[in-house]
């Protein structure tokens, strides 16, 4: 559970008590994308890099992608470019926003000092 400020909570039944979690401060997980530019009509191919410059491995990454300004252009596809075995990658709309979802099916992580191609996005 996290409380009001924002704390990892663990249950521990034995000892009825809360444990607070308490993680080391790590970089921030890099998360780049490619810039395209192209004409009216065009299909653009946006390229998802990540740096994990942290000391953790890394086993999955979820985040949004919202465009400012949807008259001129529209999702289309997410391609699943990573260069990293065992990661899926999915997208979904909920709640009227693109989600994206990489993650791993059989315990693969990127190791801290990779920086891999993920995905495609095209529009």
């Amino acid at each position: 559970m996290i409380d009001k400020d924002g704390n990892l909570l663990i249950a521990d039944r034995k000892n009825r008590q809360l444990r607070k979690v308490i993680l080391p401060p790590q970089p921030a997980i890099g998360l780049a994308f490619g810039r395209v530019l192209g004409p009216p009509g065009d299909t653009l191919r946006i390229p998802l890099t990540l740096t994990n410059t942290s000391e953790l491995a890394v086993g999955g990454i979820q985040f949004n992608v919202q465009l400012s300004d949807t008259s001129d252009a529209r999702f289309a596809v997410l391609e699943d470019t990573t260069s990293h075995a065992g990661f899926n990658v999915v997208t979904n709309i909920v709640n009227g926003t693109r989600v994206v979802l990489i993650h791993s099916i059989i315990v693969a992580i990127i190791v801290p000092g990779s920086n891999i191609p993920l995905a495609t996005l095209i529009f």
